[in-house]
């Protein structure tokens, strides 16, 4: 991962060192909660391993595929988005393909809002979401932190220590921006 601009300096490259990066939820930020609204109201905790490739930065839009399981299989979003100068993030996640009904997180678009500090290998994503329907939704607040093939994390993730970020063929789905 290369440091380039600072995102917050107002120029066209501010933030360019965001392009074909690759961001993961560390094991300490790993615990979800799943609301199961039903005739016994349940809260579940899960883990929600999380991990994005952004493709692309550009005068303060970002856009990548994000792979996430809280135990139902991986699932793949798009991910389009924002970074102000002050390092405001707010991110929507459109699922790839169809939901799967037993994930509560693809079962509409999802809205992630948070703060991108610092950057290059010492950035670090503060996230907030929530997604799901009425009878089923996950909300999740997390750390991302960069990883690359250097780190122990890019062949174990912390939630899934059989996959690595190379198993998750989906974030290499290319995108078209015109």
């Amino acid at each position: 991962m290369s440091g380039g601009g600072k995102h917050d300096s107002g120029n066209a490259l501010a933030g360019s060192w965001l392009t074909d990066t690759y961001w993961y939820v560390p094991a300490s930020y790993l615990p979800a909660l799943l609301a199961i609204n039903s005739s016994e109201p349940r809260i579940v905790t899960v883990q929600d391993q999380t991990v994005w490739r952004i493709t692309n930065y550009s005068n303060g839009y970002i856009f990548g595929i994000s792979a996430s399981n809280i135990g139902f299989g991986w699932s793949y979003m798009l991910i389009v988005g924002s970074v102000t100068p002050n390092g405001t993030v707010k991110l929507s996640f459109a699922p790839r393909t169809d939901a799967n009904p037993a994930d509560p997180s693809t079962q509409s678009i999802t809205i992630g809002d948070g703060t991108l500090r610092g950057e290059g290998s010492d950035a670090e994503f503060v996230m907030q979401m929530t997604a799901g329907t009425p009878a089923t939704s996950l909300t999740h607040w997390a750390r991302m932190r960069p990883v690359t093939p250097a780190d122990s994390e890019w062949s174990s993730l912390p939630g899934y220590p059989g996959t690595g970020v190379p198993d998750l063929t989906g974030l290499q789905t290319p995108i078209v921006h015109k």
